[in-house]
C-alpha cells in the first residue's frame, strides 16, 4: 500500500497563531537595507569561484575532439527535470506502471489540503517582516563566505576579498577558444541531464542508461497532469511566503515562527544592525573583477555550477560526458506537469523554512491510498 498523507498541517497553523500574534505587536522597525547593484558583478563572482575546480577540469580537455553533442531543448530537459523535482519531493515514481495513479494521489492529497494552505497564506503576511533585500543580503554573505573564505560583516572583509579575487582570476582557464567555451557549456546541459536522469533512479552515463531512459519516457507519455484546487499564482504566494520566512530565518539565526521569536529577533536586532551597515559600506568598496564582459562571466560561473554539480553523477570524469550518446531521447514527448510542479516547489520550501513536512509516504488506509 503506497500513500502521500497529509502531515501536522493544521497542528503547525495552530501553533503559529502565538508567535504572529506576537511579532505583529513587537515587531521592531527594519535597518536599511544594502544595495546589492552597487556590485552587481559579485555574485556572478561567487558562483564562479565556486564552479571554477570543474570549469578548469573542463577547460584543459580537449574536448573539440569530440564533436557537438545531440541535447534536449531547454523545454525538453525542463520537463525531465520538473520529472526528477516531483519525485524528490513528494517520492513519486513517474516513470512506474503507476506513475499515473500516484500523480492523482499527490495532487488528491494537494486539494484537501487547500483550505489550510489558504488559511497559512493568509495567517503569515503580519508575521514576515518587510525583508526586502534581506534574503538576497544573507545569501550573498553566506555564498562569498563559501566561496572565499571571506566574512562581508567585518570591516577587514574587502582587502581580503580583492586578494582572493585576483587569485581566483589569476586561475581562470581561458575562455578565449570558442570550441572549448561551446563544449564546456554543451556539457553543463548534458550534465543536467544526466542529473535528472539520475535522480530518477537512471544512470544516463551506463552502456544501457539511455536506452533504459528510452523506455522509461515512453511509459511516462501517457501521464496527464491531475488538476490542483490551488491556481498558479496561489502557489506561488505560498513560496514567496516560505521564501521570505527561510530568508528571516537565515538572517536572524533562529526560527523566526518559533515561540519567543519576537523576543530574540529584538535582541538580535543590535547586531543585524551592526552587520548589515557594515556589509552596505563594504559594497560601496571598489573590487577589480576579472577582465572578462559581464555576460561572459555569468557565462563561465552557470558553466561552472552546472559542471560542478555533474561532476559527483559523472566521477569527475567529464570527458567521458562527452563522449555519451544522448542523441534520440525523446524528451519532448513528456508532458509538462504545470502547477504541479509548482507545488512541489512549495512544499520542499515549506519543509525548509519551518521543518515540517507537507506530505509524506506513508500506508494509510484512507481515501487517498492506492493498492
Amino acid at each position: 500500500m503506497f500513500c502521500l498523507c497529509l502531515t501536522k498541517m493544521n497542528e503547525f497553523l495552530a501553533g503559529i497563531e502565538g508567535p504572529v500574534v506576537e511579532l505583529s505587536s513587537t515587531l521592531p522597525e527594519m535597518p536599511a537595507l544594502p544595495d546589492l547593484l552597487t556590485m552587481p558583478q559579485l555574485p556572478e563572482l561567487t558562483a564562479l569561484a565556486a564552479g571554477l575546480p570543474a570549469l578548469d577540469l573542463a577547460m584543459q580537455m580537449n574536448l573539440s575532439a569530440a564533436g557537438e553533442l545531440s541535447l534536449p531543448s531547454a523545454g525538453e530537459l525542463a520537463n525531465l527535470e520538473a520529472m526528477a523535482h516531483l519525485s524528490g519531493t513528494f517520492g513519486i515514481a513517474p516513470f512506474s506502471a503507476d506513475g499515473q495513479a500516484q500523480l492523482e494521489l499527490a495532487a488528491g492529497s494537494l486539494n484537501v489540503s487547500a483550505p489550510a494552505l489558504a488559511e497559512l497564506a493568509a495567517s503569515l503576511p503580519p508575521a514576515v517582516p518587510s525583508t526586502q533585500g534581506l534574503g538576497a543580503a544573507a545569501s550573498l554573505v553566506g555564498s562569498v563566505e563559501a566561496a572565499f573564505g571571506v566574512n562581508l560583516l567585518l570591516p577587514d572583509a574587502m582587502p581580503q576579498l580583492s586578494v582572493a579575487v585576483a587569485e581566483m582570476s589569476a586561475g581562470l582557464p581561458s575562455m578565449n577558444a570558442s570550441m572549448d567555451a561551446s563544449m564546456a557549456a554543451e556539457l553543463g546541459i548534458a550534465a543536467r541531464l544526466v542529473n535528472a536522469s539520475a535522480a530518477l533512479g537512471i544512470d544516463l552515463t551506463s552502456p544501457g542508461g539511455a536506452a533504459e531512459l528510452n523506455a522509461a519516457i515512453e511509459m511516462a507519455a501517457s501521464l496527464e497532469p491531475p488538476e490542483l484546487s490551488l491556481a498558479t499564482p496561489e502557489w506561488g504566494n505560498l513560496i514567496g511566503l516560505m521564501t521570505a520566512v527561510e530568508a528571516a530565518n537565515t538572517a536572524f539565526g533562529f526560527p523566526l515562527l518559533a515561540p519567543g521569536g519576537a523576543a530574540e529577533m529584538s535582541m538580535a536586532m543590535g547586531s543585524l544592525e551592526t552587520g548589515l551597515s557594515q556589509l552596505e559600506a563594504n559594497l560601496g568598496v571598489p573590487l577589480e573583477a576579472p577582465g572578462m564582459e559581464s555576460g561572459e562571466l555569468s557565462a563561465a560561473a552557470e558553466m561552472g555550477m552546472s559542471l560542478s554539480a555533474a561532476a559527483p553523477a559523472a566521477e569527475m570524469n567529464l570527458s567521458g560526458m562527452a563522449s555519451v550518446d544522448f542523441g534520440g531521447l525523446p524528451l519532448g514527448a513528456l508532458p509538462e506537469m504545470g502547477d504541479l510542479s509548482l507545488a512541489a516547489t512549495f512544499a520542499a520550501s515549506f519543509e525548509s523554512a519551518t521543518g515540517v513536512e507537507l506530505m509524506s509516504g506513508t500506508p494509510c488506509p484512507n481515501l487517498f491510498c492506492i493498492a
